[in-house]
């Protein structure tokens, strides 16, 4: 492990006599401790306020409360805290920037729909528009006429693009 960069804090964790003298009971009623360890243990309280450390008197606390009490003396939690804002507000931007994809890409697809819609419709005119023209041509007896096989052509060109809106269920 690469310490180089690393910050050294030195605690001392402090008790009361009393409640050094509990914490110690319970140990032994389990037996992780021999009964002569109360008697040790008091003899050496009054050595740690020599140490040069900081003293977290701890008395009282569960493990979890002076957990808190280091980090904060740190500043490891300020620390945490402001990264874990940071990454939060980074998520939240692009949370923001897809939403705003998302809806750029709605509006794109509601102007292709539009757009399809107009050209559908223009489609559809100009295939009636044909059919009427062929009708006189009819009546007026222009069958032959290459005015009539133009129109002939056109019909059969938006006629297929009819069916195929129809194929791809674009039409009913």
């Amino acid at each position: 492990m690469d310490c180089r960069n690393a910050e050294v804090h030195l605690y001392s964790l402090i008790l009361d006599e009393k409640s050094l003298e509990e914490r110690l009971k319970k140990d032994i009623r389990q037996g992780l401790r021999q009964k002569d360890v109360i008697e040790r243990s008091i003899r050496r309280l009054p050595l740690y306020e020599k140490l040069n450390t900081k003293k977290i008197h701890v008395s009282g606390q569960t493990p979890a409360e002076t957990v808190a009490a280091i980090l904060r003396d740190t500043g490891i939690k300020d620390e945490y805290e402001k990264e874990k804002r940071a990454d939060m507000e980074i998520k939240t931007g692009k949370i923001n920037e897809k939403e705003t994809a998302v809806s750029e890409d709605l509006e794109s697809m509601k102007r292709e729909l539009e757009a399809y819609r107009k050209m559908h419709r223009g489609v559809k005119q100009e295939y009636d528009s044909i059919v009427r023209q062929m009708e006189k041509q009819k009546e007026a007896g222009r069958t032959k006429s290459a005015t009539y096989r133009q129109l002939m052509g056109r019909k059969l060109t938006y006629g297929t693009m009819l069916d195929l809106y129809k194929l791809y269920d674009l039409e009913e």
